[in-house]
């Protein structure tokens, strides 16, 4: 099986590419992960998250699942894509309107709000532009959930600031 075939999937939006990764043995599920297709380095966590369905939520958290027992310690959220050296999060900050995505990648990789990527953009840049573009409501929830963690991340709240505020939002939507 080629480690281009997760990429493929999701490029695709097939909805079971979660399935066929929990399906692998974990060195396989591991090199699918962090397969980078050519030529801009892009992941299939790259993918899923700028699209952002709840199918792509299902695959992103089957994939930081997966990649916790990674023998060498690298995490999907902190990859780079080549194009514009993005990281998932700033992925989703140029469409996703997914409120849970955000959350999850933020919880997963909390220093990835103040990552800039090659135009020197932080997601929150990246969300503010896009949303002078032309963003609705949900959008606008999720740049109020960027901006108040990447203070929490700033302040002496850190990663537990960002848990409350995550679970904050969670329980909103629960009631």
């Amino acid at each position: 099986m080629s480690s281009s075939h997760l990429f493929k999937a999701t490029s695709s939006n097939d909805p079971t590419s979660a399935r066929y990764l929990t399906g692998l043995p974990e060195d396989s599920a591991l090199d699918q992960i962090f397969f980078q297709s050519p030529p801009d380095n892009t992941t299939a966590c790259h993918v899923a998250s700028r699209r952002g369905s709840a199918a792509d939520l299902l695959l992103i958290e089957t994939i930081v699942e997966i990649s916790q027992g990674d023998p060498k310690g690298r995490n999907p959220l902190a990859a780079r894509e080549g194009a514009g050296g993005g990281l998932p999060l700033h992925e989703a900050s140029h469409g996703c309107r997914n409120v849970a995505v955000f959350r999850l990648l933020i919880r997963g990789y909390p220093v990835g709000l103040l990552a800039r990527n090659d135009a020197g953009e932080t997601p929150r840049a990246v969300l503010e532009r896009e949303e002078a573009e032309g963003g609705g409501e949900r959008r606008e929830e999720i740049g109020k959930l960027v901006g108040e963690c990447e203070r929490a991340l700033r302040s002496r709240e850190g990663s537990g600031g960002i848990e409350r505020i995550c679970q904050k939002g969670e329980e909103r939507e629960d009631a």
